[in-house]
């Protein structure tokens, strides 16, 4: 038995589409998404997407990280699905669909789209605590700290002039699994400023458990930081290793932009409790 899905690229980051709008598959197969994601074994990717039906909006978006968790939201992941869900004809010009970490809304544009965000949450408590933690100061050197907060995802982003030359998976490693952050851990993003409108960014994702070529959220968290100390002017150009993304504000809302396309199709093992309605 065969699942059919679709292969997406947005800004570096790869994801694999699945409409699942019948709950053919139930999201607790995480052995079998694992493997899907495996880069050496499966199709791989950077996570597995779901569209599945949704009575608010015009569809609902699940997203699982390579290791079989399911995560609240992934920005590049949330455009990928949003372009899914435009073939799938659930939408037009422009789309708002929900996911574990509350509404998203996605403009298409002819090369690009741009995501709008919902709420960004500061973790004014935490952040002290990891200012003031000597253990942490130490094992993110020699990058800084500039801030920890939740664009969808938590983030915890560091400062460096040399972005380039850090040991991003020791780093990374290190203050992913930090214990102040709980079970859920963060994501570790670094950041060298080139100037006002320039960024060079790098980000280490949970789930993924390495480096990855694009993390939209990540850019977010990013300028919402640097734009409290009047260290960036909007829009601002984020350059990640799969490509420029663009952050601004849009009626107070904060949203990034950036490449889009579909890599290809084709159809995959379905896991043993899949329903026969996937079927050849």
């Amino acid at each position: 038995m065969k699942i059919p899905f679709t292969k997406y690229c947005a800004n570096g980051n790869d994801f694999i589409a699945i409409d699942n709008r019948r709950r053919l598959l139930s999201g607790e197969e995480r052995a079998w998404i694992t493997a899907l994601c495996d880069r050496r074994r499966g199709v791989g990717a950077d996570g597995l997407l779901l569209v599945e039906s949704s009575e608010t909006a015009d569809f609902h978006m699940r997203i699982f990280n390579p290791d079989g968790s399911e995560a609240f939201m992934c920005g590049n992941g949330a455009r990928a699905c949003a372009q899914f869900a435009r073939e799938l004809k659930l939408c037009d010009r422009e789309t708002a669909f929900s996911t574990r970490a509350g509404l998203q809304r996605v403009e298409f544009r002819q090369e690009s789209s741009l995501l709008r965000l919902g709420d960004i949450r500061r973790e004014t408590e935490l952040s002290a605590e990891l200012e003031a933690s000597a253990a942490f100061v130490a094992a993110i050197r020699p990058a800084q700290f500039l801030g920890y907060l939740r664009a969808g995802v938590p983030h915890c982003v560091l400062n460096t002039e040399h972005a380039a030359e850090l040991d991003l998976a020791r780093i990374g490693s290190a203050a992913r699994h930090w214990p102040a952050f709980g079970d859920e851990g963060s994501n570790v993003i670094l950041v060298e400023r080139r100037d006002a409108g320039n960024l060079i960014v790098r980000a280490w994702e949970k789930g993924v458990e390495a480096e990855t070529e694009g993390c939209g959220t990540g850019c977010v968290a990013v300028a919402v930081l640097l734009r409290e100390q009047g260290l960036v002017q909007l829009p601002v150009t984020c350059h990640m290793p799969g490509g420029p993304l663009v952050v601004e504000l849009l009626d107070g809302q904060w949203a990034f932009s950036g490449s889009i396309h579909r890599s290809f199709e084709g159809r995959c093992t379905a896991p043993a409790n899949a329903s026969s309605a996937f079927s050849d």
